[in-house]
C-alpha cells in the first residue's frame, strides 16, 4: 500500500498552483450572532470555546461563563479575592484558551479548567506575575523562565537576572524584554545562550509593552505596545543584521494584553484599529497579507476593550467597556479536493485519469480553512488524515487520504468509470469532485540497438563499419501488458522477461531480445521488428542498414625521441624535457593529436599528395611528467582523424639521463592554484546519466596539478557518489582555509544546475527533483563564501546542460525545476561578486556538445585541456595568462561547434593574472 500521509516539496508546489485566491485563516464574511451584557465593569479578557462557550472577566475581578445555547451565566470562583482587593486593582483576572484547556490568571496565581465541564485539572502559584505570549509564561525567584505545556510549567532553558515584562519561547529563538531595560534579547531556545540584542522600535520604554509573542516557524515577533502601534520583526533580518532593519507596523488599538491575538497554528495576527475595526493579517507570505472587517457597533457599546479567536478560528468574542460580550461567527470558503496521480496533480469539479492496472490506489489531497470532518468516496466513509506540521504558504490546512479501487468494481455500475469524491468540513462547507477513469493498456514500445554501433546517418540509413557480413540486434519490448510473440523480418524470436527496468520506461512487462543478421556489405538492408501483447496492441519498428568496410586508421611514425636537461639558477638542481617529433599518415585529414588522451599539441598539415595526409608534429614535455610502467618512462600519443577515426602509440624513455642544456628562462611569479573538480556522471535517475563529466572533472584535475605554481594537497576531485552535497560544500571550505590571500581557487563543474523559482543548485548524483534544499547544492552557499572571501582570486567553470532534452522529457513541462534559464540566473547572481571569474560552457538556450571528436571530453572540458597543453601560450613565454587562457577556451569552443556553442564569461578582476607556469619543478 502507498504512503499517502507523507507529501514531497513537489506534490505542495503544485498544491499552490492550484490554490484558489482564498486566503486561510482569513475569514470571507464575520457575522454578529450575539450582544450580551454579562459585566458590570469594563471587560478584561475573553475566551471562547469550539462549542462558542463564552469567558470573560472583568475590571473588578468578575470570572464568567456565559452559554449562549441556554443564556445561563456561570461564575468561576478561582480566587479567593479579599474585599480590599475589589475595584479597579494594578492585576485583573484573565482567562486564556490553550491546546483545549481554560487558563484562568490572577497575579501570581493560575487555575486550569475543562472548558466543556469546568473542572479543575491544575493549579499553580508563582514567585512573580505571570506573564501572557502565545502562551502563559512563568519566572520563577527572579530567574528561571518556564512555560505552560500540556497542564504542566516546563522549563525553557531560558533564565534571566531581572525581573521580564514581556517573554516569547519559540522552538529555535525566544525572545525577553526585562524590567528597566528597553531593548530585546534573543536567546537560543534549546541551549538558553545569548544570540543578540536590539533596541525597542520606535524608542519604546519597557513600561509600553502589552505583550510580545512569536508566529509560526518564529517567522516574526509580534510587539503590542501602548503607543497603540504594533510592531512586527522579521527575525531573520534581525539576526543577520541586527542594526539595520525595519519592522512592519499597524496602528491598532492596545490597551491589555488581550488586545490582540494569533490564530491556533500562529500563522495569523488579529487586531482592533483606532477606527475599531477589525484586522486580519496572514503572517506566512514575504509581505504580510492584511485583509480588514469593518463591523456596526450595537447601539449601547463604546470602545471594544479585548479579542479573542476560538481554537478552531470560527468564533471571534469581542469584550467592551460597558461589560457586553460580543460573539462573531467566521465563515470561510469551501474546500477543495485534489487527485494525484503518476506525475499530476489535478483539481475541478469533473476531471479524468487513465489507468492500466486493474487495482490501484485513489489518493489527493484536500484543502481547507477549518477543520475536516469527513471525506467520502460515493457513499463510503474514506481514511483521511491531517498534515498537522504542514500548511500551504498561505496557512490552508493539508490533508491526504486513500482509498483502494478495482476497475472491474468500478465498470459493473450503473454510473460508468464515474467516482464521486466528497470532502465537508466542521462547519458543514462541502466539496465534491467528479472523477472519471479510463482504463488504458497502451502498444508495445521498441528499442533497437545494433552491434556494432552506427557510425553515422545518412538520409535514415545506417552505416555501420565492420569486417564482417553479421550484425547483432538487441533490443528491448515494453508494455502494459503480456507480450504474446515478437517477430525479426517475419521469423518469429525468443525473447525474455527481465526485471530491471531500463532507461527511464515505466512499463509493466519489459522483455529482451538478442538476434544476429546476415547483410551484403555496401547494400541497404531493412530490418523490421513486430510484436503484440496478449490483447492484441501492436506495434512495429523498422531500420534500414548499409555495411561499409572500416577505413584505415592513422598511422603514427616517431623520427625524433630525445630528452634535454635545462639548468636552473639554483646549484645542483635541473629540469628536463622531452622532445619528440614525427608525423602522421592517413586516408582522412588529420583532425587531433592528444598526449595522454587529452592534450592536444600542435601539428603542421602538408598538402595532399594523391589520397594521403601526412601531418608532422613536434613538442616538448616535462619529464617528470611521464607515466611510468615497471622498467621505463613512456609517452601515449594518440591521433584522430575527420571521421573520428583514431590510433595510438606508446614512446618509451630510460630513467636515467646525463644531458645539460644551457638556455635559460625568464622566470615568474605565479599565484598558488588551488581547486575543487566536481564531475558527475551516473545519477540516481538514470535518464540523466552523461558519461564524459566524471572524466573531464579527472583529466582536467590531472593537468593543471602537472603545473609548478600549484598546490597538490589542496587539489580535490570528487565524482560521481563522492560528490555528496556535504563532501561538496565541507572542500569548498577546506580548500579555503588551506589556501592563502592573492592564491587563485579553481571551481570547476561538470554536470546539470537545475533552477527552481530563484534558486540555482548543482545536482549531484543522489539529488532529488523534489528534495533539492537537501540533496543538491545551492549556489547562493557557494557564492556567499566566495564573496566573504575577498583576499583571493576565484575561477568558477561550469560546464553544464548537457543532452538537454534527456532532462526536459524526464522532469516534463509542469515539474518545478528546470535546467532553462540557468546561465541567465548564473550570470544575474554572479554579476557584483569581486576577484571572481565565472565561466559557463554554454549561453543561454545552448547545450554542452560532446563525443569522439573531442577525445570523449565535452567541447568544453577538451578545450579547457587544449589550453593547459600549453597551445593558449600564445607569446611562447612559459606562462598561460588568464587572459590568455579565457579567451583560447572561448575562440576554441565557438570554432569547433560552429557557433552552436558559445562560452558565457563574466569577470570582476585583474584580466593579466599569470596562471599557470609551464616551468616544472623537479619531481613534480
Amino acid at each position: 500500500m502507498n504512503d499517502i500521509f507523507k507529501i514531497s516539496e513537489y506534490i505542495l508546489f503544485i498544491i499552490l498552483l492550484l490554490m484558489n485566491n482564498a486566503i486561510s485563516q482569513i475569514p470571507a464574511s464575520l457575522k454578529l450572532i450575539l450582544s450580551q451584557k454579562i459585566h458590570t465593569s469594563p471587560v478584561f479578557s475573553v475566551a471562547v470555546y469550539n462549542d462558542s462557550v463564552l469567558f470573560s472577566t472583568s475590571l473588578k475581578n468578575e470570572i464568567k461563563t456565559y452559554f449562549p445555547q441556554t443564556e445561563a451565566t456561570r461564575e468561576i470562583s478561582s480566587f479567593d479575592i479579599s474585599p480590599a482587593e475589589t475595584g479597579y486593582n494594578q492585576f485583573a483576572p484573565s482567562v486564556l484558551i490553550i491546546k483545549n484547556n481554560l487558563l484562568v490568571t490572577w497575579h501570581k496565581k493560575i487555575d486550569i479548567y475543562n472548558p466543556k465541564n469546568l473542572s479543575k485539572i491544575y493549579s499553580e502559584t508563582s514567585d512573580l506575575p505571570f506573564i501572557f505570549s502565545q502562551t502563559i509564561i512563568k519566572q520563577e525567584s527572579g530567574k528561571t523562565i518556564k512555560y505552560y505545556h500540556e497542564n504542566d510549567f516546563k522549563n525553557s532553558n531560558i533564565s534571566s537576572s531581572k525581573i521580564i515584562v514581556g517573554s516569547a519561547i519559540g522552538n529555535r529563538i525566544s525572545a525577553i524584554i526585562q524590567h528597566g531595560m528597553n531593548k530585546i534579547y534573543f536567546l537560543n531556545s534549546q541551549t538558553g545562550s545569548f544570540i543578540t540584542s536590539i533596541d525597542l522600535p520606535d524608542k519604546l520604554n519597557y513600561t509600553h509593552i502589552a505583550k510580545i509573542c512569536l508566529t509560526r516557524n518564529d517567522k516574526y515577533l509580534v510587539i503590542g505596545a501602548y503607543n497603540s502601534k504594533i510592531y512586527l520583526l522579521e527575525l531573520e533580518k534581525i539576526l543577520v543584521h541586527s542594526s539595520d532593519f525595519q519592522p512592519v507596523v499597524f496602528d491598532a488599538r492596545v490597551v491589555s494584553p488581550f488586545s490582540f491575538t494569533l490564530t491556533e497554528n500562529l500563522s495569523t495576527l488579529v487586531f482592533l484599529d483606532k477606527n475599531q475595526t477589525i484586522n486580519f493579517v496572514y503572517l506566512n507570505t514575504l509581505i504580510p497579507y492584511k485583509r480588514i472587517f469593518k463591523i456596526n457597533k450595537p447601539e449601547k457599546t463604546e470602545f471594544f476593550s479585548c479579542l479573542a479567536l476560538s481554537p478552531d478560528s470560527r468564533f471571534l468574542l469581542l469584550g467592551d467597556y460597558l461589560g457586553f460580550l460580543h460573539l462573531f461567527k467566521l465563515d470561510y470558503g469551501k474546500p477543495q479536493i485534489l487527485i494525484t496521480h503518476e506525475t499530476s496533480t489535478l483539481s475541478g469539479n469533473d476531471i479524468s485519469i487513465q489507468i492500466a492496472q486493474d487495482e490501484f490506489y485513489l489518493n489527493g489531497y484536500i484543502l481547507s480553512d477549518i477543520p475536516i470532518s469527513n471525506v467520502k468516496i460515493g457513499e463510503t466513509p474514506a481514511t483521511f488524515k491531517p498534515l498537522s506540521d504542514t500548511l500551504t504558504p498561505d496557512g490552508k490546512l493539508i490533508y491526504t487520504f486513500s482509498y483502494p479501487l478495482q476497475l472491474k468494481q468500478i465498470e459493473s455500475k450503473e454510473q460508468k468509470n464515474i467516482i464521486t469524491i466528497s470532502a465537508q468540513d466542521i462547519d458543514g462547507n462541502s466539496a465534491i469532485l467528479n472523477l472519471k477513469i479510463h482504463r488504458l493498456v497502451s502498444s508495445p514500445e521498441i528499442i533497437a540497438l545494433t552491434e556494432p554501433l552506427p557510425e553515422s546517418i545518412q538520409k535514415n540509413i545506417l552505416e555501420l563499419e565492420t569486417d564482417s557480413d553479421t550484425i547483432s540486434i538487441t533490443g528491448y519490448i515494453c508494455a502494459d501488458a503480456p507480450v504474446q510473440d515478437a517477430y525479426l523480418n517475419d521469423l518469429k524470436i525468443k525473447i525474455e522477461r527481465i526485471s530491471e527496468p531500463i532507461f527511464k520506461v515505466k512499463r509493466n512487462y519489459i522483455y529482451r531480445f538478442n538476434e544476429r543478421i546476415k547483410t551484403t556489405k555496401d547494400q541497404v538492408t531493412t530490418i523490421e521488428i513486430k510484436t503484440s501483447d496478449i490483447f492484441g496492441n501492436s506495434s512495429s519498428k523498422s531500420m534500414e542498414i548499409k555495411l561499409k568496410t572500416p577505413k584505415i586508421l592513422p598511422q603514427i611514425t616517431v623520427s625524433k625521441a630525445s630528452v634535454l636537461t635545462e639548468e636552473t639558477e639554483q646549484e645542483d638542481e635541473y629540469l628536463l624535457y622531452a622532445e619528440i617529433e614525427g608525423n602522421v599518415k592517413s586516408s582522412n585529414r588529420i583532425s587531433k593529436i592528444l598526449v595522454y588522451d587529452s592534450i592536444e599539441i600542435k601539428f603542421y598539415q602538408r598538402p595532399i599528395k594523391g589520397n594521403l595526409y601526412i601531418a608532422d608534429f613536434s613538442f616538448f614535455i616535462n619529464y617528470d611528467e611521464l607515466l611510468e610502467n615497471a622498467s621505463s618512462k613512456y609517452v601515449k600519443l594518440t591521433a584522430i582523424d575527420q571521421d573520428g577515426n583514431f590510433n595510438s602509440t606508446m614512446i618509451y624513455f630510460p630513467s636515467s639521463l646525463e644531458y645539460i642544456l644551457s638556455e635559460k628562462f625568464t622566470k615568474v611569479t605565479c599565484p598558488t592554484v588551488n581547486g575543487l573538480f566536481l564531475g558527475i556522471s551516473y545519477y540516481n535517475i538514470k535518464a540523466l546519466n552523461y558519461p564524459t563529466s566524471s572524466n573531464d572533472a579527472q583529466a582536467i584535475k590531472s593537468a593543471i596539478s602537472k603545473f609548478s605554481n600549484t598546490n597538490p594537497d589542496n587539489l580535490i576531485t570528487l565524482i560521481n557518489e563522492q560528490a555528496s552535497r556535504t563532501e561538496i560544500l565541507n572542500s569548498i571550505s577546506q580548500i579555503i582555509s588551506n589556501s592563502n590571500e592573492g592564491d587563485v581557487i579553481i571551481l570547476f563543474f561538470s554536470g546539470y544546475i537545475i533552477s527552481k523559482g530563484e534558486n540555482l543548485y548543482l545536482f549531484t548524483t543522489s539529488s532529488s527533483p523534489d528534495k533539492l534544499d537537501e540533496t543538491a547544492v545551492n549556489i547562493k552557499n557557494i557564492l556567499d563564501v566566495v564573496t566573504y572571501s575577498q583576499d583571493k582570486n576565484f575561477i568558477l567553470m561550469f560546464d553544464i546542460n548537457p543532452a538537454t532534452e534527456k532532462i526536459d522529457k524526464f522532469f516534463g513541462p509542469s515539474f518545478p525545476v528546470t535546467y532553462k534559464n540557468t546561465v541567465a540566473k548564473l550570470s544575474d547572481l554572479v554579476k557584483n561578486i569581486p576577484n571572481s571569474i565565472i565561466i559557463s560552457s554554454v549561453s543561454e538556450g545552448q547545450k554542452s556538445l560532446f563525443g569522439k571528436n573531442f577525445a570523449n571530453h565535452s567541447l568544453f572540458s577538451y578545450s579547457v585541456l587544449q589550453a593547459l597543453s600549453g597551445v593558449a601560450d600564445n607569446d611562447a613565454n612559459g606562462i598561460i595568462y588568464l587572459d590568455e587562457f579565457l579567451n583560447f577556451v572561448y575562440d576554441n569552443v565557438k570554432n569547433l561547434s560552429n557557433s552552436k556553442q558559445i562560452c558565457k564569461i563574466q569577470y570582476k578582476t585583474n584580466m593579466n593574472i599569470p596562471l599557470f607556469s609551464m616551468r616544472k619543478i623537479s619531481g613534480r
